[in-house]
């Protein structure tokens, strides 16, 4: 669904078998690593240097970073792995990471971050919990997030409230300017608010193939457990083919209307696609 402990790195960071650190950064970071194995954990440390582009070269380049110092240390301490990370930025963000096995096909996992305050915010926590089973045959995932920067309650009936006006002023006069740029302006402020997810709980539920079959295929599904509404979305791609891989999407939402995810409507997308190497 999401890592709340992904304060820099992707959720492609993992350590692999042969005991190399592996690390792909978002949108091609320039950044400098010190990392060091010992008998007591890995150690990492970042720097990301602050870059800001001009607006009319902007658009050519991978987006401006802000400067960030990232500490980061793992340990497997018997059948429980734990990470920890310390973020400063213009504020401090620290997280924890814990996961563990249970028997032969189900992994736990869970995380927590705290957040410090910015820009008149309250300090704020994200937590996750969950669990992976794998099968033979199938694999599966099954997540709960909690946001403590969503809305809750009477602030986010007020919001909506607020929204569902300016989507029927829109319904009725499509064509006024004005209707359409409010149209926009609130969409995009539930876009950017909170990373697109305006409430406090969710959940997350995915089962896919096995990696190693010819083919690749998932269903995920995100729920808002507030007003139950969501996304599901389903993909496919064949690995058959030596320097081809036609692959397909879909994706809808559901949900009552006005509710976060069909706060606009309903949304649907299919994709078909095919990637070829040489």
């Amino acid at each position: 669904f999401r890592s709340p402990l992904n304060l820099a790195i992707t959720e492609d960071e993992d350590v692999s078998h042969d005991g190399e650190y592996n690390v792909r950064f978002a949108e091609g970071r320039c950044m400098a690593n010190l990392d060091q194995f010992t008998a007591i954990g890995f150690f990492g440390l970042s720097y990301m240097p602050r870059i800001d582009f001009d607006a009319d070269i902007n658009r050519y380049l991978s987006s401006s970073q802000e400067e960030q110092f990232l500490f980061r240390y793992e340990k497997v301490f018997g059948a429980i792995d734990i990470g920890l990370a310390l973020s400063r930025t213009s504020i401090w963000e620290t997280g924890l990471r814990l996961s563990t096995t249970v028997g032969s096909y189900t992994e736990l996992h869970g995380e927590l971050v705290y957040h410090e305050s910015f820009f008149g915010q309250d300090d704020r926590i994200e937590a996750l919990c969950g669990a992976t089973l794998n099968l033979n045959l199938i694999s599966g995932i099954l997540e709960y997030y909690y946001n403590d920067a969503g809305e809750d309650g009477e602030d986010w009936n007020a919001r909506l409230a607020d929204f569902k006006l300016i989507r029927e002023n829109y319904d009725a006069h499509p064509s006024n300017p004005m209707n359409r740029a409010a149209l926009g302006n609130a969409y995009k402020s539930l876009l950017e608010g909170n990373e697109g997810l305006n409430g406090r709980h969710y959940a997350m539920m995915r089962v896919s193939n096995p990696t190693v079959d010819d083919y690749q295929a998932a269903v995920t599904a995100v729920l808002n457990l507030e007003d139950l509404s969501g996304m599901a979305m389903a993909s496919y791609g064949y690995d058959g083919f030596e320097h081809l891989r036609p692959q397909a999407s879909g994706a809808f939402s559901f949900g009552d209307e006005y509710s976060e995810c069909r706060l606009f409507g309903e949304r649907w997308t299919i994709g078909l696609g095919i990637e070829l190497w040489l």
